[in-house]
């Protein structure tokens, strides 16, 4: 498991150091990847929008991911708190029943 573990995090670095190399160098600005070439192949279109058209039709879109995103958060950081004291709490009570028996 640790190794299965290890090797995501390790295909995900690659990904993320690749993502902004191409990022970083415009791959992503290229006429294939602005279009829909990969999803409907030649029947493909390039989308002619401004920022201020994109931007409208896409803040719900960033707000609902930023309120997810703090969900998971706060989630994530109540069971990591949460967990370990009930984890501990438990095994206090099995040591201390284990001491009252000798």
């Amino acid at each position: 498991m640790r190794v299965f573990g290890n090797a995501l995090a390790l295909l995900n670095t690659i990904w993320l150091i690749l993502y902004a190399v191409f990022h970083l160098t415009g791959l992503y600005n290229s006429g294939y990847c602005l279009s829909s070439y990969v999803q409907f192949g030649n029947n493909g279109y390039l989308l002619f929008l401004g920022a201020d058209e994109l931007r409208d039709m896409i803040q719900w879109f960033w707000i609902g991911l930023l309120v997810w995103s703090l969900l998971v958060i706060f989630v994530t950081s109540f069971l990591v708190w949460w967990l370990p004291r009930k984890y501990i709490m438990m095994n206090d009570k099995i040591l201390v029943s284990s001491s009252l028996r000798h």
